[in-house]
C-alpha cells in the first residue's frame, strides 16, 4: 500500500467514526465541566402549614420535595439531580457554545447556551435561583453549592 493509499484510508475511517459517532473522534477542547449546586425543598409535614414558595417567572415554577431535574447537553442526557443532590458533568467542549436542555419531573422547564471556552479554568457551576427558578451561573462560589472538583 502505498502512501497516499494509507492517508486516503485513514480519513476514511476517520469519518466513518464521525458518521457513527456523530461528533469528532478526536474532539479538542472537551476539558469543560459543569457543577450543579444542590436545590433543597422541605418535604411537606402533614397537619403543618406551610408558606408557598414565591414565583416570580412567567415560565419556570418551583421543584417539590421529590422533584428530580435532568440536564441534557446537546441533546444528550448528562445529569439527573434531586433534592440536597448535586451534580457535576465533565468532558464538555469549550471550543464551542455547549446547548442545556433542563426537564423538571418529565416537564420542559429550560433552554439554554453556555460559553465554557470563556468561563475561568473552562467550569460554571449552576444554582437554581429561587422565586425566579432559573438555573444561573452565578461564578464558582462554594458557598451557593459549587463543591465539584
Amino acid at each position: 500500500m502505498d502512501m497516499h493509499a494509507s492517508h486516503r484510508w485513514i480519513s476514511a475511517f476517520t469519518l466513518a467514526l464521525v458518521a457513527l459517532s456523530g461528533t469528532p473522534a478526536f474532539a479538542a477542547g472537551a476539558d469543560g465541566m459543569i457543577c450543579i449546586a444542590a436545590f433543597h425543598v422541605e418535604a411537606q409535614v402533614p397537619g403543618k402549614i406551610v408558606i408557598p414558595e414565591v414565583n416570580m417567572s412567567e415560565t419556570t415554577w418551583p421543584p417539590s420535595h421529590d422533584s428530580k431535574f435532568k440536564f441534557s447537553v446537546d441533546g444528550r442526557l448528562r445529569a439527573t439531580v434531586g433534592n440536597d443532590e448535586m451534580g457535576q458533568i465533565s468532558g464538555l467542549s469549550t471550543g464551542r457554545r455547549v446547548r442545556i436542555k433542563v426537564s423538571l419531573d418529565g416537564r420542559p422547564y429550560e433552554a439554554f447556551s453556555l460559553d465554557l471556552g470563556k468561563a475561568p479554568g473552562h467550569r460554571i457551576c449552576l444554582w437554581l435561583y429561587t422565586d425566579y427558578w432559573h438555573w444561573i451561573d452565578h461564578g464558582w462560589d462554594k458557598s451557593l453549592g459549587c463543591k465539584c472538583h
